[in-house]
């Protein structure tokens, strides 16, 4: 799939479904609402999969960090923007660069073992953005009942 407003928006592990029901804004870029933005120095590859076919994970066991930064709520299911994180070819560091993704694995005792974030898109360049929205969450959104 490509986004035709949004060419340089790569899409990842998104459905039509999904894509239909995500909270956007459209303009020069794309942005997409989300319940909260995780800095880049808190990302990482989790075991090591390439984006293809693996997730990405918070990367601490700093609880007042993740707290402070208002990580410590989330829920599976919540959308979530990473910071300067390109996921095109692999996961990686680049300024400017964003992806959006789906929080899909709980937290762990350990950095790097979650939560577990399933990229479901990313941009170099300023061409993703997101912004703030508390209701942001997959199952609310396609109106799965738990």
């Amino acid at each position: 799939m490509v986004l035709e407003d949004h060419p340089d928006v790569s899409l990842k592990a998104v459905s039509p479904a999904l894509l239909a029901v995500l909270p956007y804004r459209s303009g020069a870029a794309l942005e997409i609402g989300v319940v909260a933005e995780i800095p880049a120095h808190m990302v990482g590859a989790g075991l090591g999969l390439t984006s293809e076919g693996g997730s990405i994970h918070l990367q601490t066991t700093d609880r007042a960090e993740v707290a402070a930064l208002g990580l410590d709520g989330l829920r599976l299911g919540d959308l979530v923007a990473l910071a300067d994180t390109d996921s095109r070819y692999n996961h990686g560091y680049l300024r400017g660069a964003r992806a959006i993704g789906v929080v899909c694995a709980t937290d762990g005792p350990r950095a790097g073992y979650g939560p577990g974030i399933a990229v479901l898109m990313t941009a170099p360049d300023g061409a993703l953005g997101s912004y703030l929205e508390p209701m942001a969450n997959i199952a609310d959104l396609m109106g799965v009942e738990p």
